[in-house]
């Protein structure tokens, strides 16, 4: 459930998902999540493919990865305040946020809120959503998957 806090921001991170087939795929820690899948550049050109993306979400503390997808968008509470096929998200002042602070507060009731945003990605057959620190996306031209899981690796290897 949504309420009027949540505002939703297009990112322009220069790409955005493929309409077709992304193949996104999530690998998560307790410190981070990355997630790579296929892009396009943001040109409006639907055959204008830029390769996979890497994405880190530094201190993640939550994802939530899967339904809906496309077709079924519309049902997703945001989509009202913004959402849109295929894109790169940010929800300002978000109530998913404020959730977990309250859900927190149980067990700490001087909890301080978490110092997260909010990222949303909509892909063709799935969402993405995430509470943490940052966003850093990397383009990689080849499109391989043991590339993208490589870098993945060796990213979590290093810290």
């Amino acid at each position: 459930m949504t309420s009027n806090i949540d505002k939703v921001i297009e990112l322009d991170l220069g790409c955005v998902p493929e309409d077709g087939i992304s193949e996104a795929l999530l690998i998560q820690t307790e410190l981070s999540a990355f997630l790579t899948f296929g892009v396009r550049y943001a040109t409006g050109d639907q055959t204008d493919c830029a390769g996979r993306a890497l994405v880190e979400f530094p201190r993640c503390i939550i994802t939530q990865f899967g339904y809906p997808n496309d077709e079924a968008l519309p049902g997703h509470p945001l989509y009202a305040f913004g959402l849109k096929y295929y894109g790169i998200f940010e929800i300002m002042n978000p109530s998913w946020l404020k959730r977990i602070d309250q859900q927190n507060r149980v067990a700490f009731p001087k909890f301080d809120t978490y110092a997260s945003r909010h990222f949303l990605i909509t892909f063709h057959d799935s969402t993405f959503e995430c509470l943490a620190a940052d966003i850093h996306l990397k383009i990689m031209i080849d499109s391989a998957y043991k590339n993208s899981l490589q870098s993945v690796f060796d990213r979590i290897i290093q810290g």
